[in-house]
């Protein structure tokens, strides 16, 4: 498992291309990934309601500053809220 971690680590540092702050980072998870899932079909009650439980819980945070690099799909908006 730590050398996966390693690996994800040495990936993001190779391919960051800005960073973000958090707020930023948010409205595009919270705004604009919630206008794909709808777009997709994807938008439903449960997604509403882990959505405000996110919204939640980042509110808590410290302001941060989110390295932006390559994505991947098993970050996508739709697997995040998976179960």
């Amino acid at each position: 498992m730590r050398g996966a971690i390693d690996l994800l680590v040495q990936f993001q540092s190779r391919t960051t291309v800005r960073t973000k702050t958090l707020p930023e980072v948010c409205k595009d998870l919270l705004g604009d990934g919630v206008t794909g899932l709808r777009a997709n079909g994807f938008f439903s009650s449960q997604v509403q309601e882990r959505l405000e439980s996110l919204r939640c819980e980042l509110a808590t945070l410290p302001s941060a500053n989110i390295p932006v690099c390559m994505g991947h799909g098993d970050f996508d908006l739709c697997n995040l809220l998976g179960d």
